[in-house]
């Protein structure tokens, strides 16, 4: 079986891309393939390829306020290629990419499983953007 998660994280700096990694070990232990799409960076790729795992890295913009609605839109502009080229059985989405996942994976007849367990936004400006 084959996996794809799509994450808005970045595995070389973020704390939280633990969780990630261990659940991918513990499937990839079971037999499953495991990807991940996620923002593109040389040192994210490292991370995740340490581990035995394939990054599709997807450009975002880094101005804040914008990554979300930037990472939602290059989500549904990439996802469509990366699924042809990785040919995924279920695709699970961080909930900031599950909008590009679902018309994607909609689209291409594929399930996919919403994943919502991030932290709360910042209380600030910028958070009140995100949402």
């Amino acid at each position: 079986m084959r996996l794809l998660y799509v994450t808005p994280l970045d595995f070389s700096t973020d704390m939280y891309s633990s969780a990630w990694i261990s659940r991918g070990k513990a499937l990839s232990d079971r037999g499953w393939e495991i990807a991940f799409v996620a923002p593109a960076s040389i040192q994210s790729e490292k991370a995740v390829e340490e581990f035995g795992f394939k990054l599709f890295g997807v450009k975002r913009l880094g101005f804040p306020g914008l990554r979300g609605l930037s990472w939602e839109y290059s989500v549904s502009h990439a996802l469509h290629q990366i699924v042809e080229i990785f040919n995924p059985d279920v695709i699970i989405s961080d909930w900031n990419g599950a909008n590009g996942t679902s018309l994607v994976a909609n689209r291409m007849q594929l399930p996919w499983v919403f994943d919502d367990h991030s932290p709360p936004a910042n209380k600030g400006l910028i958070g009140r953007l995100q949402w």
